[in-house]
């Protein structure tokens, strides 16, 4: 997602408890993603959060029980 101000709740936050989130989004867009309340309630969560702008691209591997994020 992009990380608009209104894409995560707090209750979202606390119920979904994501160990890992994917922001797609562009540096300097005009829209100012990702919001940083958004990028707020993620990290606060303990969430691990991946930014195409700052991150590159971000590959993510699959595995029955686990989720393996590399950055190229």
């Amino acid at each position: 997602h992009h990380g608009s101000k209104n894409a995560l709740t707090p209750d979202q936050a606390r119920r979904l408890h994501p160990s890992i989130a994917l922001i797609g989004v562009g540096a300097g867009n005009r829209y100012g993603h990702p919001a940083p309340e958004t990028v707020g309630l993620l990290e606060g969560s303990g969430c691990r959060v991946y930014r195409s702008d700052r991150d590159g691209q971000v590959k993510c591997t699959f595995a029955p029980d686990s989720i393996a994020v590399s950055l190229q």
